[in-house]
């Protein structure tokens, strides 16, 4: 799958969030807000575990993305 099946969405400022969605109609995957990094519902406490998801899926779904800088 790749990103023209996925969706970002950013909620308005008052509820302060970005979400990375694997299709249009599907449950966030990654969701930034206040509280921090949440994957799949799971809030994420270490910033390198975070980063490391994030890359993940940006691989993952932008594959043609050189993604050497993320390491």
């Amino acid at each position: 799958m790749t990103m023209a099946n996925s969706r970002l969405s950013v909620d308005p400022p008052e509820d302060s969030s970005i979400s990375f969605h694997m299709s249009p109609t599907a449950d966030a995957v990654i969701r930034i807000d206040a509280k921090g990094f949440h994957y799949r519902g799971q809030l994420i406490e270490d910033a390198g575990e975070a980063h490391r998801l994030l890359v993940e899926f940006l691989r993952k779904h932008q594959p043609d993305t050189d993604w050497t800088h993320a390491d």
